[in-house]
């Protein structure tokens, strides 16, 4: 091993919150590259702080072991939120190669009660950590103008809401100042199994046209507008029915832990397939 890939692995290693700042920051694929390269123990704790609009992005452009093996090791309602903001296609291709224990908690995760808030919502609006700076959220737009939006929303690193922003004020600010000094706080927010019927009338919608919604963990999932409520048939709404909330995450996870040995040599193999014979750690 060569000295700059040992300190590569060293720092991914000591320090993962640092390296999940720089990873999202390059090219999604070379971010997938040196993820799917590194133990997934270890690059779990990077993904899991990344921003969502750039772990999402690595994730689909990993080899299908690399990053079901990912996606296994963080909490079902975390792994869903990634999904979510995937094309179906992507979706579904990594769903199908997640083994049983973690395929139907995820897809539990995922479902929603036919016109909820999960159903109706948007599950890829614009998301930021609150530690980002106004100048890489406006570079950001400006590489993909097709993410404008009149409002952007603002996580923590563990991906829970803390604020929303109008986005024309990011650009009314200095570039480097961090969203967490500019953001609305604690802003109100739709729990992601509320019912049509309830939402419809909510007096929240006469001061905002987009609501964040969040599941019950606490994670930010998406977002939902009135419009998508005021286009529903009233007659169907009426009939909307409850699901239930689903599994108990914590008792399945006991299960799951049996299962993590088998989907490390996937992993493994996967790396090994492009590593140069002889290599050693």
């Amino acid at each position: 091993m060569n000295l700059a890939l040992a300190m590569l692995r060293h720092f991914l290693r000591e320090h993962p919150g640092e390296a999940a700042r720089e990873l999202e920051c390059i090219d999604a694929g070379e971010a997938a590259a040196i993820l799917a390269d590194s133990p997934p123990e270890e690059s779990v704790r990077i993904l899991r702080s990344m921003a969502a609009v750039a772990s999402t992005e690595t994730l689909e452009l990993m080899e299908a072991p690399s990053a079901v093996a990912l996606l296994c090791r963080l909490h079902p309602a975390l792994a869903a939120m990634l999904l979510r903001r995937m094309s179906l296609p992507s979706r579904e291709n990594l769903l199908q190669a997640c083994p049983a224990p973690w395929n139907d908690a995820i897809r539990d995760a995922l479902r929603a009660p036919v016109f909820s808030a999960g159903a109706l919502m948007e599950p890829r609006p614009l998301v930021f950590p609150d530690d980002w700076k106004a100048g890489a959220v406006t570079g950001l737009l400006a590489r993909r103008p097709g993410l404008m939006a009149g409002d952007l929303f603002v996580v923590g690193r563990d991906h829970r809401l803390r604020g929303r922003l109008e986005l024309r004020r990011v650009y009314e600010h200095q570039p480097a100042r961090t969203l967490s000094g500019i953001l609305l706080p604690d802003p109100p927010h739709l729990p992601i199994h509320a019912t049509a019927r309830f939402l419809h009338d909510d007096p929240l919608w006469r001061r905002f046209d987009v609501l964040p919604v969040v599941d019950r963990h606490g994670y930010f999932v998406g977002a939902l507008s009135h419009r998508a409520l005021r286009s529903l048939d009233p007659q169907g709404q009426g009939s909307a029915v409850e699901a239930p909330a689903g599994l108990v995450v914590e008792a399945a996870e006991l299960a799951w832990t049996g299962c993590l040995a088998a989907l490390d040599v996937a992993a493994s193999l996967a790396r090994g397939v492009s590593e140069p014979q002889g290599t050693k750690e």
